[in-house]
């Protein structure tokens, strides 16, 4: 990846548990660098869609998340769930998710 496409601070998450919510979101990503918000995405209802967005402070903290679980299993310990997650940095088109 060239540099400019690494300067990426928000991280897009897939293959959320339907029970899974924005603090148990921001709880598992911590662990790789201060996190500026996390949302798990709903629809109108209210139901679940599946996927996520977490923020960092920082490209690098986004980046080491990215390059440690994409395309691997992770055990979500406070969900009590194992997920398979797969990973993208996602440099634009994300807008404020709070």
């Amino acid at each position: 990846m060239g540099d400019k496409i690494k300067k990426f601070t928000n991280v897009y998450v897939k293959n959320l548990p339907d029970d899974m919510n924005d603090d148990q979101l921001t709880e598992m990503f911590t662990k790789y660098g201060p996190v500026t918000s996390a949302k798990v995405m709903t629809n109108d209802d209210g139901k679940h869609k599946g996927f996520g967005f977490v923020s960092y402070e920082s490209p690098d903290a986004a980046e080491k998340a990215v390059d440690e679980l994409n395309g691997t299993e992770v055990m979500v310990s406070v969900a009590g769930y194992y997920l398979s997650l797969w990973l993208t940095g996602c440099a634009v088109g994300v807008k404020s998710m709070r």
